[in-house]
């Protein structure tokens, strides 16, 4: 069996913002088919690792390759066209319906003011097929539920055509079956697609069923990576997520509170 191919490697990044750093010497990689989740506690830089892995936040340090090219010779439309990013901002253009939506996606393959050629289309009803969302094609973008809107996201970094997705907290706000549904959706596109999926998100569970990879972020200290059973038994995971006032088991989901007292 092959070894699966890098998309993107950093070395030695260092992020932040102005002159804060958040966090430094991180030495990660991305592979084609991959799932790889981050996580870590609110407030340790997660967002901000996403947004300087897509372009949106220059880094303070170190280096970024995508396809064994360097990160800053890229134009911007070079860049949409390998990667895709799915935050937790919504669109706010309330009259857009889902498919107008979908072929803003397309943009980086376009040429000014031209209309969508058969190739865009191609491109937006694979990813409608793959997200299951084409009986909504039509409807605004205000008239979706939460879950309805985050798979509109998924498929408009889809039509992008790109090697690699980011997506900050995408099951944020969504009730457990959309949760699992979005999940089992992010790792078919990453398995059929051989695209490279970062997610940064609090679903630890899910994570431990899911991802290929686990990046475990901590403040003020290295970031420790591994496959979820390996940082599952190793303990990593506990003291990420340790506290003086609880213990939470990963293996049964289980909360042990050091004062008993109800």
């Amino acid at each position: 069996m092959s070894e699966p191919k890098t998309i993107l490697e950093a070395q030695n990044l260092t992020i932040g913002y102005g002159k804060k750093t958040i966090q430094s010497g991180l030495d990660i990689s991305l592979n084609e088919g991959e799932v790889v989740c981050l996580l870590g506690q609110n407030g340790v830089g997660k967002t901000t690792l996403l947004q300087t892995l897509a372009g949106l936040t220059e880094p303070i340090g170190g280096s970024i390759q995508i396809r064994d090219r360097q990160f800053e010779d890229y134009s911007r439309l070079e860049l949409a066209k390998t990667l895709g990013i799915v935050t937790t901002k919504k669109i706010t253009a309330a009259g857009l319906t889902v498919l107008e939506v979908l072929i803003s996606g397309r943009y980086p393959h376009q040429q000014w003011m031209s209309s969508p050629n058969d190739t865009d289309f191609e491109s937006i009803n694979r990813a409608v097929t793959l997200t299951k969302i084409k009986y909504i094609l039509d409807s605004k973008l205000t008239e979706l539920s939460d879950g309805q809107r985050q798979k509109v996201m998924i498929a408009r970094a889809l039509v992008q055509d790109g090697h690699i997705i980011l997506l900050d907290e995408p099951t944020a706000h969504l009730d457990l079956n959309n949760r699992i549904e979005i999940i089992r959706l992010l790792k078919e596109i990453s398995s059929k697609g051989k695209k490279a999926l970062l997610i940064s998100t609090h679903e630890i569970n899910l994570a431990l069923q899911f991802a290929d990879k686990l990046w475990l972020m901590d403040f003020s200290k290295p970031m420790i990576q591994g496959t979820p059973d390996d940082l599952l038994n190793s303990g990593e995971l506990n003291k990420i997520f340790h506290t003086d006032d609880f213990k939470y088991d990963f293996l049964t989901g289980k909360i042990t509170f050091k004062d008993e007292t109800k």
